[in-house]
């Protein structure tokens, strides 16, 4: 499992915008209302399966929420929006976001038996490790498998390149297509397997 999830894809999501967010240097606060904001309205899509009424469920909350909210947090959220509102809303609401967001990696990874070898970049801000990796570990075992590494390599980003922040604005100025680090993992572990 490269980069792969251990929790469900909407915590994944949350936690994603939270990285990102820090590591563009927004102060905590702000953050922690803008992820509050986002699960929320993420949640609403799960527990609204008709999308008209889901959007509709949403712009109260995006109201509501954004009300209590920072100057400072409400010039952000604007930032965050590439489209009209009701354009995104309605992008959330699609076949496969619904899925992801309902998503929940511990159903299929109990079921694994063969080998598995899970690595992440530690400075991967889509999938963070340290909520995911231990994530995969716990389900693996739970399903009786014993027979899993779990491993976090240091500084690579999601595309596993090294990488300094982790920044999906990184990605574009790497040159390298995967680190050596990463492939040495990958090849040791397989040797292992084999052997």
């Amino acid at each position: 499992m490269m980069a792969g999830l251990g929790t469900t894809g909407l915590e994944c999501l949350v936690t994603q915008q939270a990285k990102i967010m820090t590591l563009a240097g927004l102060p905590a606060e702000d953050i922690d209302g803008y992820a509050k904001l986002q699960k929320a309205l993420l949640e609403a899509i799960i527990a609204e399966k008709d999308n008209d009424r889901a959007i509709q469920k949403m712009q109260e909350i995006y109201e509501t929420m954004k009300a209590q909210m920072s100057e400072n947090a409400r010039k952000i959220l604007a930032t965050q929006q590439n489209q009209p509102l009701d354009k995104e809303f309605e992008a959330l609401t699609s076949p496969w976001m619904r899925y992801f967001l309902s998503f929940d990696p511990a159903a299929f990874l109990k079921k694994v038996t063969c080998p598995v070898l899970a690595i992440n970049g530690d400075k991967d801000c889509q999938v963070i490790s340290k909520d995911n990796l231990p994530a995969i570990g716990k389900w693996l075992k739970a399903g009786g498998n014993k027979k899993f590494t779990i491993k976090e390599l240091p500084n690579l980003n999601h595309l596993f390149q090294t990488a300094k922040t982790g920044n999906l604005s990184e990605y574009a100025q790497i040159d390298e297509t995967i680190s050596p680090v990463a492939l040495e993992a990958i090849g040791t572990w397989i040797q292992a397997q084999v052997n």
